[in-house]
């Protein structure tokens, strides 16, 4: 079963772009507290309270979806998500590297963690949607693919050392723009 889902085209599409969008937080996740603390001189105090303000945003955008998913659809706020996170995961890139303060870097980041809200939950039910049969085994699947390459990824994260922020949003940027790339050439 696992197999014939792997190669099913309307499951594949939307469970690699889970799993790269995944990726792209998973980056934050790995990194940040290095990326905030070492880099930009953060407490560890203050940067719990930018992952909380980060895991707010994404539980308010998720809540945001559950109401309105029956207007537009999980594969129309799917791509809406992947969009934001491509977007914003791109604008941490172009902000690190350019030596910009913490201020809009961290905005940006908030908007990769934020838009996980879109893409996670509707990912899944577009995912999903054709194959009732075989729920469980697709569950397992997306959650392979989501944490195999997050256990992947999260190494590259640390290639610049502790006082690096670059490697963590280059797999972020990466992740994002593969991400929205698999849903509109796939999808």
């Amino acid at each position: 079963m696992l197999g014939a889902l792997a190669h099913d085209r309307s499951f594949a599409p939307y469970c690699a772009a889970f799993a790269f969008s995944f990726g792209a937080m998973f980056a934050w996740i790995s990194g940040g507290s290095y990326a905030i603390e070492n880099v930009y001189g953060a407490s560890p105090q203050l940067f719990s309270l930018l992952f909380a303000v980060n895991a707010s945003g994404y539980i308010g955008l998720a809540r945001v979806s559950a109401q309105i998913v029956g207007r537009f659809g999980p594969a129309r706020l799917l791509r809406l998500g992947l969009s934001a996170v491509c977007v914003a995961s791109l604008a941490a890139l172009a902000l690190t590297a350019s030596r910009s303060g913490i201020a809009l870097v961290l905005i940006a980041l908030f908007g990769v963690v934020a838009a996980q809200g879109l893409v996670l939950p509707n990912a899944v039910a577009a995912a999903m949607a054709d194959r009732p049969e075989a729920l469980g085994s697709a569950s397992a699947l997306i959650g392979l693919t989501q944490f195999g390459l997050g256990a992947l990824l999260a190494p590259l994260v640390g290639l610049g050392g502790p006082h690096d922020a670059l490697p963590m949003v280059i797999v972020m940027a990466s992740c994002g723009v593969v991400a929205l790339g698999v849903n509109l050439a796939l999808s």
